[in-house]
Parts: C-alpha cells; structure tokens; sequence
C-alpha cells in the first residue's frame, strides 16, 4: 500500500473516530447510563440520590451555553420513564446543588443564570432552596430569575408557615440592599401574597422606608418600582384587611412618593419613558390613597393627567398639594390632618 494512501486512511481513520467521540462526548455530557437505570424506580435511596447529585454537578462544571443546557434539564425532567419519586430527587438534588454553587464566588455569571433558569423551568416546590440562595447572587439577572421563581410559588408559600415567615424576611432583607428597581419591582410583587397582609406589611413598609431616605440623600430618577406595591396596596381586600394603625402607616409613605413623583414631574426635560412612569407612579399612589383615606377628599391628580398630562405638570403638582400640603406657602392638604397627621410637604 502506497505511503500516501496509508496516511489518508489513517488520517480519516482518526478523524472519524475523533468525531465519534465528540459526538459521543456531546451526547454523554445529558445523557448517563446510571440515570437511565433508576428513572423508574418508585424507591430512590441514598446512593441512587448520590448519582443523581454527581449528574447534576457534572452539568455545571461542564456548561458550554444556555440553550443546551437548560435543554438538557428539561430532556431529563420530561422524560416519559420517569417514576413521580426520581423526578422528585432530580429536582431536589438540582436545587441542593443550586444553593451551594449560588453560595460560591467562584461561578460564573451565564452558568448562575442559566441555572437560576432551570429551577424556574422546573415549577415545583422542591426548587425553594435553591431559588431563595439565588436571591444572593452578585448578578442583577440572575436575581431577576431567581425572584420569577418565587412569585410563581406564592401559593406553596402560603401554604406553609414557616417557609412563608422565611421567605418575607428574606425577601426584605435581600430587598434593603437591592439596587436594581427591576429586581426590586418583583419582590415587592413576591411580597403580595393572597390573603396575607398581615405577614408582609413590616416589610413592605421597612423597604418604602429605605427607598424614601435614599431619595433625600441622593435624589432619584423614576424608575417605577414601587408600581408593584401600590398595585397590591390598591385592591380593596388588601385594604379591608389594614388595622387602622396600618392605613396611617401606608398613608404616611405613599404620600411621600407621590409627593416626589409630582415634583419631578414638574421638571423640564424628562423623556418620555420617565414621564411615563411618574405618570403610573402618580396613578397608583393616588389609587391607594383614595382608597384608604377615602375618594373625593384630596387632589385629583388623574383628572388633571386626563386633561393634559406633561403639558399641565404644575396643576398636578398643585393637586398633590391638596394631598400633602405645602409647607412653602402654609397650604394645607387632607393628609396634614387627624387621623393621618402627614407633616406638610410630606417630607
């Protein structure tokens, strides 16, 4: 046999086993023989949990991109053969593992997301654990994800005492360091569970805090995240169930950034997408106090954004006024009076 041909065999010879094994490689990094062996079982003990756990970490140290691996998860969750008790293990064991590499600086931000984004594909109660971890991560998205998670599980939550008081003290403790609003915007919408106004309030009224004082030091450009909580705080059944105590407490916040709202409103210049949110922020601050202190008693701040909006700002700002007061020129508002004792200008 000619020395050239024997090279080109040999060559195509180890490049198709080359890409056997790629394929192989690529095939093998979702598939695995030991998963395969214990997906029906309607007993998964300890060693077989322990397979399941090296899978799942052989995933993470081995992610390449996004799609394929959340692919890859989905394959294993969704598969027909699966027992209700392996697919039980497999997401606990992925949520196990998602706390303890979420603890971790050493992960990198597009595996973090993609794995946030697994647990939140997954939909099921056993992720918790991990989705609560992941409210720590350094990467605003990630957190983004990880809070998706949580809102579709409110129900769970509710249901359950324990993970219910762990999860509204976290949220507000993860919520008083937040510094992306979108991030934000979502735990407020978490925090807005059914039926437990009661259980959230402390830290719904903790982060109107916190927000407010950062806007007196630093100033602020509208960035809507308070939208949230004003649609939870403007349904009638939230307000039902406030003490008295409580709608003094709402009224004493949400007078202060509808104040700030309309004096920023009242700016030359913002853009549109800005005035857009003043003007939700307007409407939904208002909406709540209507609705605790009672309609037709202050201003009328979406007749006026009815009549002419951005072109109007300072007959908006005046029908704020009517709300807070204005401690410029002595006039009084509504708020400034008992029960509600709103400082004028609601500083």
């Amino acid at each position: 046999m000619p020395i050239g041909f024997r090279r080109c065999l040999w060559f195509a010879l180890s490049f198709s086993i080359l890409m056997v094994g790629v394929a192989n490689g690529q095939e093998d990094t979702c598939s695995n023989a030991n998963i395969d062996a214990m997906r029906g079982r309607a007993n998964i003990g300890a060693s077989d949990q322990r397979r399941i756990s090296d899978w799942v970490q052989g995933q993470i140290d081995g992610f390449k991109d996004w799609a394929s691996f959340r692919d890859c998860f989905a394959k294993q969750v969704s598969d027909s053969g699966n027992s209700p008790q392996f697919t039980v293990q497999l997401v606990t064991q992925t949520a196990e593992i998602a706390a303890t590499q979420f603890a971790s600086p050493a992960i990198a931000a597009d595996a973090a997301h993609a794995l946030a984004r697994v647990l939140v594909d997954m939909n099921r109660p056993e992720t918790y654990v991990g989705l609560m971890a992941g409210l720590k991560l350094a990467e605003a998205p990630a957190r983004f994800v990880c809070v998706l998670g949580l809102l579709r599980q409110q129900s769970s939550v509710a249901a359950d005492q324990a993970k219910l008081t762990q999860t509204v003290q976290s949220l507000r403790d993860v919520g008083l360091t937040e510094k992306s609003p979108v991030v934000l915007g979502r735990i407020y919408e978490v925090l807005a569970i059914p039926g437990q106004v009661g259980a959230v309030f402390d830290a719904y009224t903790a982060l109107f805090d916190k927000r407010l004082e950062d806007r007196r030091k630093l100033g602020f450009v509208e960035d809507g995240a308070e939208l949230y909580a004003f649609e939870f705080f403007r349904s009638s059944a939230v307000q039902e169930a406030l003490s008295t105590a409580q709608k003094s407490q709402l009224v004493s916040r949400v007078a202060v950034f509808l104040r700030f709202a309309a004096e920023r409103y009242d700016v030359p210049g913002l853009g549109f997408a800005e005035l857009d949110m003043v003007e939700r922020v307007l409407d939904g601050a208002e909406d709540v106090l209507e609705g605790v202190v009672g309609g037709n008693q202050g201003g009328k701040i979406r007749d006026a954004l009815s009549a002419g909006g951005a072109g109007k700002s300072r007959a908006i700002l005046q029908e704020a006024y009517r709300w807070v007061g204005n401690a410029t020129d002595g006039t009084k508002g509504v708020l400034n009076a008992a029960p509600w004792n709103v400082p004028a200008g609601a500083p």
